[in-house]
Order: structure tokens, then C-alpha cells, then sequence
């Protein structure tokens, strides 16, 4: 037992592989650390003074302190898989909310230019070229054309049905 425990007796492939992708400071600074005390265990270990179990649970407590320190590095690795996730699904919402903005700029674009037609047809009817309607007059004035024209249709249908029984008797 002339040896001290290095960092690769305490942690197993696995945590070594872990380790590097989290601080490699903080490691080296527990490895340093856990053979600082073993060193300091083995020293006393030599002298004539050393009870024979203590070695074994100092040996002991290292051990799960290294199991503790790899448990901690696999909470880690969970919350920062955790944390990518929470990332990618606000970064999916923020995409989302442009593109209804974008949908939405499109929707108000398309209602100013038909507003912008209907003022215009309202302005030359009317003859107030420096006036912008309120959009109810706007729409009331809208509603008459419409009834105007149906009335204006059925009086030209009926003319066309006047000739044409006209031209059925011979009168023409």
C-alpha cells in the first residue's frame, strides 16, 4: 500500500467520461484534493500510531464521496438535458408567435388596401376628396350602393322582359 488512490481508482470510465464535459477545473481540483488526503492517510498509515480500521473506512468514505460527486455529475447531465429542452420548446414557441405576427401583419396589410379602395369609390361618389369616412357611414353608404344596384337590376330586368314580350306579340 506504498501507492496513494488516484482520480481513476476513485471514479470508473463512466463518471471519467462525464467529468470531462462538465468543469475540468472542479475536478482536478477534487482529485487533487482526495489524493492530497490519502497521501496524508497513507502517512499516517506508516506510523506505529495508526489503528488498523481506520485506513479502511477513510478508504471507505473517499469511495462514496467519489460515488456522490458521480451522482451529482449525473443530476448535471439531466438538467442540462433538461435545460436543452426547455430551450428547443421556447425557442418552437418564439417561432410560433412570429409566424402568427407575420400571418397577422399579412390580415391587417390586405384589410388597408381594400379600406383604402372602398374610401376612394366613397370619396368620388360622395365628392369629399379631402374627407376619410367614419367606417360606419363607410359601410352604411356601401349597403345603399348595394340596394341601389339590386333595385337598378330588377327595374333594367324588367325592362328586358317588357321587350322581349314585346317582341313575342310583334309590337316591334
Amino acid at each position: 500500500m506504498n501507492e496513494a488512490l488516484t482520480m481513476e481508482q476513485i471514479l470508473d470510465n463512466e463518471d471519467r467520461r462525464e467529468a470531462t464535459q462538465l468543469s475540468i477545473d472542479d475536478w482536478v481540483a477534487r482529485a487533487r484534493k482526495f489524493e492530497a488526503e490519502v497521501a496524508a492517510w497513507k502517512g499516517t498509515c506508516e506510523q506505529e500510531t495508526f489503528m488498523g480500521n481506520r485506513w479502511k473506512d477513510h478508504a471507505d468514505r473517499l469511495l462514496s464521496r467519489a460515488e456522490k460527486a458521480g451522482a451529482d455529475l449525473s443530476r448535471q447531465r439531466r438538467l442540462r438535458k433538461r435545460s436543452i429542452n426547455f430551450a428547443r420548446f421556447y425557442n418552437m414557441k418564439r417561432q410560433m408567435a412570429a409566424d402568427e405576427a407575420k400571418e397577422l401583419w399579412a390580415v391587417f396589410n390586405m384589410q388597408q388596401t381594400r379600406m383604402g379602395k372602398a374610401t376612394k369609390l366613397w370619396q368620388q361618389a360622395t365628392g369629399e376628396h379631402h374627407t376619410l369616412p367614419d367606417l360606419g357611414v363607410l359601410l352604411d353608404w356601401l349597403m345603399g350602393e348595394i340596394e341601389r344596384l339590386k333595385k337598378a337590376g330588377n327595374e333594367a330586368l324588367a325592362q328586358i322582359m317588357e321587350m322581349i314580350e314585346k317582341l313575342n306579340k310583334g309590337e316591334l
